[in-house]
């Protein structure tokens, strides 16, 4: 999946022609963060805010995570932003 060679990563970044955002095992990391006491919504809302934060921080990454939807054809043109009532 992720060889440097002939990996399906390798070979998708080679087709569209510039570096790509890899992730090795997804489930493998889900199990991780499941033992990692993320079980409760407030948990992984706290990682996702921590994340969305880091996106919206600088110019740089917003750009960067715009640039991934477009190449992903994302039906969201950017960041959904949690509300909070009071």
């Amino acid at each position: 999946m992720v060889g440097k060679k002939n990996g399906f990563i390798s070979l998708f970044q080679t087709d569209v022609g510039h570096s790509i955002l890899e992730f090795h095992c997804i489930i493998h990391q889900q199990a991780l963060c499941a033992k990692s006491g993320l079980t409760s919504l407030d948990d992984v809302m706290a990682v996702v805010t921590k994340i969305v934060d880091l996106i919206s921080s600088q110019a740089l990454n917003k750009r960067k995570f715009d640039a991934l939807l477009d190449e992903v054809n994302s039906v969201y043109n950017g960041l959904l932003m949690k509300m909070f009532a009071g």
